[in-house]
């Protein structure tokens, strides 16, 4: 039931199963002498099965390699039957040490230093442990016993052997590091939540029943109701810190955090780990100054974090398409996208819907971002690789502007995918990007009129109009057939 009581605390601690009979004669005898009855003979014992002592074999090389000691057998064994433990050995031979160890144990000064330098003598020893020692269920704990009798100040101090050349780290640690000196760089403070979170997140973050992040890992003994469970998303940790930055009156923050998430498996198994990104940003574009006007930050500000990271991080080409409401319900209807490069989906980015802010109690808009660290790995550079740089262009640049009437879902980024993907046909198409979006009258319900501008380059020449132009038209006749788009 979870109550803490008297004996909770003394059965959570282990009850010796010998002692049964020994308590309850006791019990008897005394009850006897207060009532003055008569004890029967015979003792009815129903438990189904018998206690059987553990037997452990103990390694006593392994045992002063884990401790750092050199006990010998005979110190061992005296130890453990100091505490009621029944040691019996099982064999016993000779390993020669080398010039060094002979030199440490001629010059060592310590009672544990054995009287041989010549030969040091190993053992198996098995031992039988006590009804009453429940803790002890392994090597690993009979050595913390023989350490705690044989005196923590006795151990020497050492030293493991490092090598001269440290093994270089991987590369989920460098892009780790990468990200965070990128994020800090763009402003961001990085926050560093538990790995618990409250049963309820998902249900705050409007998870529906198939989504994986449903699949929450319960905690045995959690400190507290919120935190119960491991969590499977990082945003519930930041809309908290977000909270509790907009009672201390501090309503433009700009956080990040990388961590794990952990998506529950089978019971019994351990749950699959996720490294993730994510980042929130509430309040001003930027801070208040007497000399700017101060203007609320909006989707396009996190989108361009998240994009501009994903650039500093070695992926260029990112496409953010329309979120599925069923993945990213959290997201405000028509400001959520997701990420997708290569054909993989590497995270969304999104306005936090209204709904999800009130179940947080939070009472302004909140722009995030969420990034999966395993699929970036997958696609990004080697890090430490040696990066390419670009000549500057000796050859003056052209610009075209291609201005589209076309349906209102049609995704922007996927043209401007499509444009770029035709620089290998087209070398001299150096940039494209968007400087003009409309809709309302007096354009029909339903369409948007898109104005997108496209730099022209060479780097032999000069380029003329002549030369351009007819590049120009085939990449606009191709966008308009692939999109059904009319010119104004």
């Amino acid at each position: 039931s979870g109550i803490n009581t008297d004996a909770s605390h003394r059965f959570e601690r282990g009850v010796d199963p010998a002692a049964t009979k020994d308590v309850l004669k006791r019990a008897i005898s005394l009850m006897a002498e207060v009532s003055g009855g008569t004890i029967l003979n015979g003792i009815i014992d129903k438990h189904p099965v018998k206690h059987t002592p553990l037997e452990i074999t103990l390694d006593a090389d392994a045992l002063n390699r884990r401790l750092g000691t050199k006990l010998t057998c005979d110190q061992i064994k005296k130890h453990l039957e100091s505490i009621q433990f029944n040691v019996s050995q099982i064999n016993r031979g000779h390993a020669d040490r080398d010039q060094t160890d002979k030199d440490e144990m001629e010059t060592s000064k310590n009672a544990n230093v054995l009287d041989s330098a010549d030969q040091v003598k190993t053992c198996m020893i098995k031992v039988t442990v006590p009804s009453f020692r429940v803790d002890i269920t392994r090597a690993e704990d009979l050595s913390e016993e023989v350490a705690r009798l044989w005196g923590y100040d006795n151990i020497q101090t050492s030293f493991p052997k490092v090598p001269a050349k440290a093994k270089a780290p991987s590369a989920r640690i460098i892009t780790r590091e990468h990200t965070r000196d990128i994020m800090s760089g763009f402003g961001f403070s990085e926050a560093v939540n538990y790995s618990f979170t409250s049963s309820a997140s998902c249900d705050h973050l409007l998870l529906v029943p198939s989504d994986e992040k449903r699949s929450v890992e319960h905690i045995i003994n959690p400190i507290s109701e919120e935190l119960s469970v491991l969590r499977t998303s990082l945003l519930p940790g930041l809309l908290e810190n977000m909270k509790r930055n907009n009672s201390q009156q501090i309503d433009t923050l700009r956080l990040f955090e990388t961590g794990k998430i952990f998506l529950a498996t089978r019971k019994g198994e351990q749950p699959v780990e996720k490294e993730m990104v994510a980042a929130i940003w509430t309040g001003l574009r930027t801070g208040i100054s007497w000399d700017t006007k101060p203007v609320p930050c909006d989707f396009f500000d996190i989108k361009g974090v998240a994009q501009s990271l994903c650039n500093a991080l070695g992926i260029s080409e990112v496409l953010f398409e329309k979120a599925d409401p069923l993945l990213c319900p959290y997201y405000q209807k028509g400001e959520g996208a997701a990420m997708v490069s290569n054909d993989i989906r590497i995270g969304s980015a999104g306005k936090i819907a209204t709904q999800v802010l009130k179940n947080f109690g939070l009472k302004q808009d909140a722009f995030v971002f969420e990034m999966d660290m395993e699929a970036i790995l997958s696609i990004a550079p080697i890090p430490g690789a040696m990066s390419k740089t670009d000549l500057v262009p000796k050859f003056p640049s052209l610009s075209r502007d291609l201005t589209l009437i076309l349906d209102s879902d049609i995704s922007v980024g996927s043209i401007l995918s499509d444009i770029v993907a035709l620089k290998k046909s087209q070398p001299i198409l150096e940039d494209v990007f968007i400087f003009d979006l409309y809709e309302g009258k007096p354009l029909s319900e339903g369409k948007k009129s898109l104005s997108i501008r496209i730099v022209y380059r060479s780097w032999e020449k000069t380029l003329s109009e002549k030369m351009i132009s007819g590049v120009h038209g085939d990449i606009s006749k191709q966008i308009m057939e692939r999109y059904g788009a009319d010119l104004p």
